[in-house]
Protein backbone atom coordinates (compact mmCIF):
# COMPACT_ATOMS: atom_id res chain seq x y z
CA UNK A 1 0.00 0.00 0.00
CA UNK A 2 1.27 3.33 -1.25
CA UNK A 3 0.94 6.18 1.61
CA UNK A 4 0.79 10.11 1.21
CA UNK A 5 -0.05 12.70 3.42
CA UNK A 6 0.14 16.56 2.61
CA UNK A 7 -0.71 20.08 4.14
CA UNK A 8 -0.31 22.07 0.49
CA UNK A 9 -3.18 23.20 -1.06
CA UNK A 10 -2.00 22.31 -4.82
CA UNK A 11 -0.92 18.58 -4.40
CA UNK A 12 1.58 18.78 -8.16
CA UNK A 13 2.20 16.79 -10.58
CA UNK A 14 3.40 13.96 -8.75
CA UNK A 15 0.38 12.60 -7.29
CA UNK A 16 -1.67 12.33 -10.65
CA UNK A 17 -3.94 10.83 -11.26
CA UNK A 18 -5.06 10.37 -7.43
CA UNK A 19 -7.29 13.36 -6.28
CA UNK A 20 -5.17 15.72 -7.19
CA UNK A 21 -5.82 18.67 -6.07
CA UNK A 22 -6.82 20.08 -9.43
CA UNK A 23 -8.87 23.56 -8.78
CA UNK A 24 -7.78 24.35 -5.33
CA UNK A 25 -9.28 24.76 -1.96
CA UNK A 26 -11.32 27.53 -0.49
CA UNK A 27 -10.99 27.53 2.98
CA UNK A 28 -12.33 30.04 5.20
CA UNK A 29 -11.94 29.25 9.28
CA UNK A 30 -10.79 25.96 8.92
CA UNK A 31 -6.72 25.79 8.79
CA UNK A 32 -4.83 23.52 6.74
CA UNK A 33 -6.50 20.77 6.22
CA UNK A 34 -4.76 17.66 6.32
CA UNK A 35 -5.40 15.18 3.00
CA UNK A 36 -3.76 11.94 2.60
CA UNK A 37 -4.30 9.13 0.27
CA UNK A 38 -3.67 6.02 -0.34
CA UNK A 39 -3.42 3.17 -3.57
CA UNK A 40 -4.61 -0.51 -2.82
CA UNK A 41 -4.55 -3.33 -5.66
CA UNK A 42 -8.63 -2.93 -5.25
CA UNK A 43 -9.24 0.79 -4.58
CA UNK A 44 -8.14 4.14 -3.43
CA UNK A 45 -8.78 6.28 -0.19
CA UNK A 46 -8.39 9.52 0.56
CA UNK A 47 -8.73 11.38 4.21
CA UNK A 48 -9.32 15.10 4.95
CA UNK A 49 -9.25 16.25 8.46
CA UNK A 50 -12.34 18.52 9.44
CA UNK A 51 -12.53 19.40 12.63
CA UNK A 52 -15.96 19.86 14.24
CA UNK A 53 -17.85 19.15 11.62
CA UNK A 54 -20.50 16.76 11.49
CA UNK A 55 -22.40 15.11 8.46
CA UNK A 56 -24.87 17.11 8.49
CA UNK A 57 -22.93 19.85 7.93
CA UNK A 58 -21.08 18.44 5.39
CA UNK A 59 -22.26 17.72 1.44
CA UNK A 60 -19.82 15.82 -1.21
CA UNK A 61 -20.65 15.58 -4.78
CA UNK A 62 -19.44 13.97 -7.92
CA UNK A 63 -19.53 15.83 -11.69
CA UNK A 64 -17.40 15.03 -14.55
CA UNK A 65 -14.99 13.30 -12.56
CA UNK A 66 -14.12 16.39 -9.77
CA UNK A 67 -14.57 15.63 -6.02
CA UNK A 68 -16.27 18.06 -4.37
CA UNK A 69 -16.40 18.41 -0.33
CA UNK A 70 -18.07 21.51 1.35
CA UNK A 71 -19.07 22.15 4.36
CA UNK A 72 -20.48 25.13 6.59
CA UNK A 73 -20.79 25.66 10.42
CA UNK A 74 -22.83 28.74 11.97
CA UNK A 75 -23.04 28.34 15.58
CA UNK A 76 -22.83 30.92 18.20
CA UNK A 77 -21.26 34.13 15.79
CA UNK A 78 -18.94 32.00 14.40
CA UNK A 79 -19.14 30.36 10.94
CA UNK A 80 -16.77 28.10 9.65
CA UNK A 81 -16.45 26.91 5.94
CA UNK A 82 -14.32 24.35 4.09
CA UNK A 83 -14.52 23.72 0.53
CA UNK A 84 -12.29 21.09 -1.04
CA UNK A 85 -12.57 20.06 -4.79
CA UNK A 86 -10.29 16.72 -5.92
CA UNK A 87 -10.12 14.68 -9.13
CA UNK A 88 -10.80 11.52 -9.40
CA UNK A 89 -8.67 8.57 -10.67
CA UNK A 90 -9.90 7.91 -14.30
CA UNK A 91 -9.78 4.07 -13.60
CA UNK A 92 -12.22 4.28 -10.89
CA UNK A 93 -15.35 3.44 -10.14
CA UNK A 94 -16.80 6.59 -9.43
CA UNK A 95 -20.69 4.83 -8.73
CA UNK A 96 -19.20 3.03 -5.90
CA UNK A 97 -17.60 6.07 -4.04
CA UNK A 98 -18.42 5.68 -0.14
CA UNK A 99 -17.47 8.07 2.44
CA UNK A 100 -17.49 7.95 6.14
CA UNK A 101 -17.31 10.40 8.60
CA UNK A 102 -15.10 9.64 12.19
CA UNK A 103 -13.72 11.59 14.78
CA UNK A 104 -13.43 14.41 12.41
CA UNK A 105 -11.59 12.83 9.47
CA UNK A 106 -14.08 12.29 6.51
CA UNK A 107 -12.63 9.46 4.28
CA UNK A 108 -13.72 8.89 1.22
CA UNK A 109 -12.84 5.25 -0.83
CA UNK A 110 -13.50 4.05 -4.70
CA UNK A 111 -13.00 0.93 -5.67
CA UNK A 112 -11.18 0.64 -9.15
CA UNK A 113 -13.42 -0.32 -12.13
CA UNK A 114 -13.51 -3.47 -13.91
CA UNK A 115 -12.10 -1.76 -16.72
CA UNK A 116 -9.35 -0.63 -15.44
CA UNK A 117 -7.94 -4.28 -14.12
CA UNK A 118 -5.16 -6.38 -15.86
CA UNK A 119 -5.89 -8.77 -18.35
CA UNK A 120 -3.93 -11.48 -19.51
CA UNK A 121 -4.43 -12.20 -23.57
CA UNK A 122 -3.81 -15.71 -24.51
CA UNK A 123 -1.24 -15.71 -27.56
CA UNK A 124 -2.44 -17.84 -30.18
CA UNK A 125 -0.47 -19.95 -32.42
CA UNK A 126 -0.33 -19.49 -36.15
CA UNK A 127 0.77 -21.26 -39.29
Amino acid sequence: MTTHLTNNRLLGDIFEPFFDDVIGSTISSVKANRFSYSKEDESYYAEVEIPRFTKEDLSITLNDGILSIKGEINKDRVMRTVEKHYSVPRDAAPDKLEASLKHGVLRVSVPKSDKAKSLEIEIKETD
